[in-house]
């Protein structure tokens, strides 16, 4: 079934909105991705890293991580009730770092195959499966993505 642009940026944007968040929980001190359409993402990496590196080293070591991984959590608990509660296997009203990995594997997983079943044209060599580059190559010219032309 295909979707109208409408239907895409809009679902989209639900999906971008928690995987925004359990990909920066599950980053936490990664090093920023360089280059000018990532201006917007090295605003949110300085803006967290004031937040969370309370010894200015630059850096987040092992509790400045584990108290980001905490507000992460907070934050998905509080906007994204049923996803928080799937990804909390153990029931400790917490997410782990493993929590937050799975969740990251299961949410690709996820977007790779939404992906493929509304835009087959992304698979561009027709083998069912998406490769980063394809993803890449799709971010990049499509006009429902914000990356489309560089921007986002």
């Amino acid at each position: 079934m295909l979707i109208t642009h409408s239907r895409c940026v809009s679902g989209c944007a639900r999906v971008l909105t928690l995987a925004m968040v359990l990909l920066s929980a599950a980053h936490a001190g990664d090093p920023p991705v360089a280059g000018a359409q990532h201006a917007d993402r090295a605003a949110r990496r300085a803006a967290f890293m004031a937040k969370f590196d309370t010894n200015h080293d630059g850096k987040l070591d092992e509790p400045e991580r584990a108290t980001a991984r905490a507000a992460m959590a907070a934050r998905l608990k509080e906007k994204h009730p049923e996803a928080f509660k799937k990804l909390d296997t153990d029931g400790d009203n917490t997410l782990s770092k493993t929590e937050l990995e799975v969740g990251k594997t299961e949410l690709k997983e996820k977007l790779k195959a939404r992906l493929l079943a509304n835009h087959p044209e992304a698979d561009t060599n027709h083998d069912s499966q998406l490769s980063r580059e394809e993803i890449t190559t799709w971010r990049t010219t499509h006009p429902c993505h914000p990356r489309q032309n560089g921007n986002g």
